[in-house]
């Protein structure tokens, strides 16, 4: 019995609009495959995406039709988005202890407890902030911020 060969992707992006007075928070995703196939997904962010997938059985129209429709979309606001694929490796974290400590850097608090403590009031409650308000969500374990799709990377706070 033979195996079907492995498809493997070519390119792929993801991009979002959101305009946060009209309650719009889109996503769409870009798939091109190296059996000429391009795979377009959309819908609201954290909901299930509808998609379609265009057998053009060549790479070169495949990745083609990806870049219009990757142009059309930017044109009318959509932006990359700045996420890691939950599936890839990614070791860069900020653990809560972390942050608490680049906040005393920040904060002149002398010697004080009290103010050591504030401090770390202050950081917990910016991440249930941070987490309360968005689709963002903070793993304590790791220190990442993750979203519907995908991790968050620390540069994009």
């Amino acid at each position: 019995m033979n195996a079907a060969p492995a498809i493997s992707v070519v390119d792929s992006c993801t991009l979002i609009y959101v305009e946060v007075d009209q309650n719009s928070n889109k996503v769409w995703q870009g798939t091109v495959l190296d059996d000429g196939s391009f795979i377009a997904e959309w819908g609201r962010v954290g909901n299930q995406l509808q998609s379609k997938t265009y057998y053009l059985n060549s790479v070169t129209l495949a990745q083609s039709k990806f870049a219009r429709t990757k142009r059309q979309k930017l044109r009318k606001g959509y932006t990359e988005a700045q996420i890691i694929n939950q599936h890839q490796n990614y070791n860069v974290s900020l653990k809560e202890e972390d942050l608490e400590l680049i906040a005393a850097k920040q904060i002149e608090h002398g010697k004080d407890p009290r103010a050591k403590q504030l401090i770390r009031y202050l950081v917990a409650v910016n991440i249930h902030n941070i987490t309360s308000q968005t689709n963002i969500s903070y793993d304590v374990t790791t220190g990442n911020f993750s979203t519907p799709l995908g991790l968050v990377t620390p540069e994009r706070f």
